[in-house]
């Protein structure tokens, strides 16, 4: 990772006896897309607000470019912050909503018109100059918001749930949008967001928190392939899970034994008690599974989306597992009747050995 242009040193932050964020430790690098992912209260908007300004640490050090910001006001940090609700003025044109951050400053009048005619050009919005918010579409006063806080030509741009009030076809859309103006400006992007699926589409890395805590910090394929505990692969995807019975350590590795499988060997496994856990696309089904975790289950609902369908699949236990299938599987799925026996199989090496909460 190049030089980072944020720095979170041992930071926590308390409101009364209630711990919003719990000892984070956390690099994010000059010019990366990073996004902070978790459930509501996890803490990573007050995270946010910290980088920003507008809480201040209970301890630890928040550092922006090499120096302490901790305690600097928010209009004394090379950050700007774009909100969930825009917060765009609509009494303004669009053209004065982008400029009245530098009337603030006190810039040249000379220099703000330059500065944002290019905004609006970065964000695509030179034809709406002279337009109302009441007049712009959600993704166009989105972008208002964008431009508006990268006028000032921030280091780092701060994003809280940027694409929450979207709906879901602007959002994918606006998810690419926000990508490519990210790679063409260069600056540090900073997002908060509980949607796994829009972190996992437009983040370099991502770090994933619960209850104030750091958990991981990974790229995105990093994270779903290898996920550091339990929490982290329920949270990010889908993952079927089985917790052990009994663990039998051998040097690094152990032998796992569960309620519904048989005993599995792994050849390396976290300390502690631990869970096993397999992503539904790794699940075979039919007469042509393969692999060496075979079992039986009764077919539940099927619900169809489009070029997959995920599979409920009730175990003798009671319990139901989900499996993803398409192309053949899929088809012979379909064919089959709810409540048929259907054979599953998967590899080993496709599960996961993790450390249970």
């Amino acid at each position: 990772m190049s030089q980072p242009i944020v720095s979170i040193k041992s930071v926590s932050k308390r409101f009364g006896s209630f711990v919003a964020v719990d000892d984070v430790d956390l690099e994010i690098a000059e010019g990366e897309f990073f996004a902070m992912l978790g459930p509501s209260g996890c803490g990573k908007t007050t995270l946010l607000r910290m980088i920003a300004g507008f809480e201040t640490p209970t301890e630890g050090q928040v550092m922006i470019g090499g120096v302490d910001m901790s305690h600097t006001p928010p209009n004394r940090r090379p950050v700007n912050m774009v909100f969930q609700s825009y917060a765009v003025f609509p009494h303004m044109s669009v053209e004065k909503n982008v400029a009245y951050g530098l009337k603030m400053d006190r810039v040249p009048a000379a220099e703000i018109g330059p500065r944002v005619k290019e905004a609006l050009a970065l964000v695509q919005l030179s034809q709406f100059a002279e337009r109302k918010p009441d007049q712009l579409s959600g993704g166009q006063r989105q972008r208002v918001a964008l431009a508006r806080a990268l006028v000032k030509k921030p280091r780092v741009l701060l994003l809280d749930e940027p694409l929450s009030a979207l709906d879901a076809k602007l959002r994918d859309a606006m998810r690419l949008e926000l990508v490519k103006l990210q790679k063409s400006i260069g600056v540090s992007f900073i997002m908060v967001t509980h949607d796994q699926d829009e972190a996992l589409a437009v983040a370099d890395r991502i770090a994933v928190l619960h209850q104030g805590r750091l958990r991981q910090v990974a790229k995105p394929e990093a994270l779903y392939q290898r996920p550091a505990d339990a929490f982290v692969a329920d949270f990010i995807g889908k993952a079927n899970f089985f917790p052990a019975l009994k663990v039998t350590r051998a040097g690094a590795g152990a032998r796992v034994e569960t309620k519904e499988l048989p005993p599995l060997d792994f050849p390396a496994a976290p300390d502690g008690n631990l869970t096993l856990a397999v992503r539904p696309e790794k699940i075979g089904l039919g007469p042509e599974a393969e692999g060496e975790v075979r079992i039986e289950a009764k077919l539940g609902d099927v619900a169809f989306q489009g070029d997959s369908s995920l599979v409920e699949l009730l175990l003798p236990s009671g319990r139901a597992l989900l499996a993803a299938t398409h192309g053949k599987s899929a088809a012979w799925v379909g064919a089959q009747k709810e409540g048929a026996t259907i054979p599953l199989g998967w590899r080993v090496e496709d599960m996961l050995a993790l450390k249970a909460d």
